[in-house]
């Protein structure tokens, strides 16, 4: 009986875990990196449970994943919610402690999958009126666990948590620092 009741709420995490991922919107080939589900089951849960709490169809999202880190920083905005976004993955586990070589192949999977919705959820919590789709705070996991092209730091100015893209030659601050340093500039003669 022990085995068939692993396999059962194995199997019980990936059914949630996809049905939550459903509920975000997520593409199906996301799901089905993250849960290890089938393409066919996966728009069957989809056709099944589909529905907002208020009785509307969930909508899907068709194409590719995001892959592009720029949108983290197209606007303060932006910064400031890659910076709550990064900050509630670190906090809930969602993000590694060092760097990860693959993260596409090392990180995905239910347990970890589990965290990432969470934090996204906790962030959504936070900051309810963001734009950041489940599938951006999966790009903004993966991009921060390789820790190539976007990492963590802190504010040179503050010591905040910011999102750092290793691409860019600039002083570090964060939103608010560099409205204040903005707003200096300004008012000296």
């Amino acid at each position: 009986m022990r085995i068939f009741d692993d396999r059962y709420n194995r199997d019980l995490r990936r059914h949630n875990l996809a049905l939550r991922f459903i509920q975000h919107q997520a593409r199906t080939d996301t799901i089905r990196r993250w849960t290890g589900l089938s393409a066919f089951r996966i728009r069957a849960l989809f056709h099944a449970y589909a529905e907002t709490s208020d009785g509307k169809a969930t909508t899907r999202h068709r194409g590719a994943s995001p892959q592009r880190v720029s949108l983290f920083f197209r606007s303060p905005q932006h910064e400031f919610e890659a910076a709550m976004l990064a900050a509630c993955c670190r906090m809930l586990g969602a993000l590694p402690p060092k760097p990860v070589a693959d993260p596409e192949r090392a990180l995905p999977g239910v347990e970890h999958g589990e965290r990432v919705c969470q934090a996204f959820e906790t962030f959504h919590v936070i900051v309810p009126d963001s734009q950041i789709t489940l599938e951006h705070a999966i790009l903004l996991v993966l991009a921060l666990a390789r820790g190539v092209e976007l990492t963590l730091g802190r504010c040179e100015s503050c010591a905040g948590l910011i999102v750092i893209n290793q691409l860019e030659i600039r002083r570090r601050l964060c939103v608010y620092c560099k409205h204040e340093s903005v707003a200096d500039e300004h008012i000296e003669p």
